[in-house]
């Protein structure tokens, strides 16, 4: 059971990978997201190392959403 109003997937990010390969590889991933359920209905997140990564992914599709 979805809450109303929340995202239809969420995307969580952790920092055990390497920078490059979480980043890059995130980045294809929330692309791909975001055109199946519209950036309104992704979330991103993370925590400790991840979680930089997550507001990096997230500036991303910030700049993407019109």
């Amino acid at each position: 059971m979805r809450p109303t109003g929340g995202p239809r997937v969420v995307l969580a990010l952790s920092g055990t990978l390497t920078r490059f390969c979480q980043v890059s590889w995130s980045s294809r991933t929330l692309n791909k997201m975001v055109e199946r359920f519209g950036s309104k209905n992704v979330c991103v997140g993370g925590h400790s190392l991840g979680s930089g990564f997550a507001l990096q992914v997230g500036k991303a599709l910030a700049k993407q959403d019109p």
